[in-house]
């Protein structure tokens, strides 16, 4: 029997690769990359505005249900104005913690756009680190990836579940 291990591998250059399919984002077209990374290419506008738009009704529905302690929005981790956290707290913690980065093609969207993630998880007693981060093209990929490294560091340092 094949488990996901056998499925997932990593090749000289660090490409992940998944049942043999894989996708060097350094190396394709400009065009490529819209094609495997933009939402809008992939399903068209239309469909993406009427995700944004249950985004923004479910979200706005779960920090109403859920409300932020002050203490607890716009944690700075970094230095910029959008390398902050949201840290949702469930009633009960049963010592979880998510850490979850939001969708936007890395140029798009805010952790406050993605509220309604947090609703399932506080349910069950998991804290929700809801992160935000620097946009492209102010920032390449690269930076972004360093800052949730730098994120992940400060929130091993700082929160509790």
């Amino acid at each position: 029997e094949r488990s996901a291990e056998d499925d997932i591998q990593f090749d000289d250059a660090k490409a992940l690769k998944h049942d043999g399919a894989c996708f060097d984002w350094r190396s394709a077209s400009a065009d490529e990359v819209e094609k495997q990374f933009n939402p809008a290419v992939a399903v068209g506008q239309s469909a993406v505005e009427g995700y944004t738009a249950r985004y923004a009704a479910e979200s706005a529905e779960a920090y109403k249900r859920f409300p932020l302690p002050i203490d607890d929005a716009d944690i700075a981790y970094g230095n910029s104005a959008r390398q902050t956290i949201d840290l949702h707290r469930p009633e009960r913690s049963n010592g979880a913690l998510l850490m979850f980065i939001h969708g936007g093609y890395w140029r798009r969207f805010s952790k406050t756009d993605f509220g309604f993630i947090v609703t399932n998880y506080l349910e069950a007693g998991v804290t929700v680190a809801n992160i935000d981060y620097d946009l492209c093209p102010a920032v390449r990929v690269e930076h972004i990836l360093t800052q949730m490294k730098n994120c992940f560091e400060f929130i091993c340092s700082n929160t509790t579940a």
